[in-house]
């Protein structure tokens, strides 16, 4: 804005040079693609979170790029997030592209974080978070599965109450608010809905490791497949 009302007044004063007209013109193309880009980068984000809100209560099946839709799931738990000093890192393979339940990723996800925010870390510990995710063959059987680690860095669970931590109404937080239900829903999604398995562990935290097979794809459009926010 400044440089545009600076730009008038050398007109209006007749004062306006050649390497000026050309600088100015330079400038503003600059500032257009930068609108633009920004314009494309908000429309993104929309389509994504209508995507993903979308999806929460789906059980519907559809192609995905796993990389790009855990950084949407990340995207959308960014309120969740930002009120607390924990970090979220997710580190995908590229290039993962599957038919799948996208809604029962979100719920799986949404969860596992949502059970550490309220339990892993006392006291106001600044905690992280990771999420892995890889494509592997299973050599017994042949077929490809995903691979989603989980890893947080809290206080962990006792060994005696680990062995129910999927347990349906089993929370130790429940003086404060907790339901119980959150990892029982993650345990149903993988097990019912993915046809996968799931386990967990003490290391240094939490630890938990999710499987579920998925079909080779036959060669087609990705068209309306889920695509991350520009950085």
């Amino acid at each position: 804005e400044a440089m545009t009302q600076q730009f008038a007044q050398r007109i209006k004063a007749d004062r306006l040079s050649a390497g000026e007209l050309s600088q100015y013109l330079g400038e503003a193309t600059e500032s257009s693609r930068l609108i633009l880009k920004n314009l494309e980068r908000a429309g993104q984000l929309v389509r994504s979170f209508k995507q993903v809100a979308v999806d929460q209560g789906s059980e519907e099946r559809r192609t995905i790029r796993l990389d790009d839709y855990l950084k949407e799931i990340a995207f959308a738990l960014r309120p969740a997030l930002k009120h607390a000093p924990h970090e979220l890192r997710i580190d995908c393979a590229p290039g993962i592209v599957i038919d799948t339940y996208p809604g029962a990723v979100y719920q799986i996800v949404v969860n596992l974080i949502s059970n550490a925010l309220a339990h892993a870390f006392p006291n106001g510990q600044a905690g992280l978070i990771e999420l892995s995710a890889r494509l592997r063959v299973d050599e017994a059987t042949a077929t490809e599965e995903i691979v989603l680690e989980y890893q947080d860095n809290g206080a962990g669970v006792e060994p005696a109450l680990l062995k129910r931590i999927f347990d349906p109404f089993f929370t130790t937080n429940r003086n404060q608010g907790g339901s119980g239900l959150g990892l029982h829903i993650v345990y149903n999604r993988v097990t019912q809905l993915l046809g996968g398995a799931i386990a967990v562990e003490n290391r240094n935290g939490l630890h938990f490791v999710i499987r579920w097979p998925v079909p080779k794809l036959e060669p087609r459009s990705l068209h309306g497949m889920a695509q991350a926010p520009l950085p």
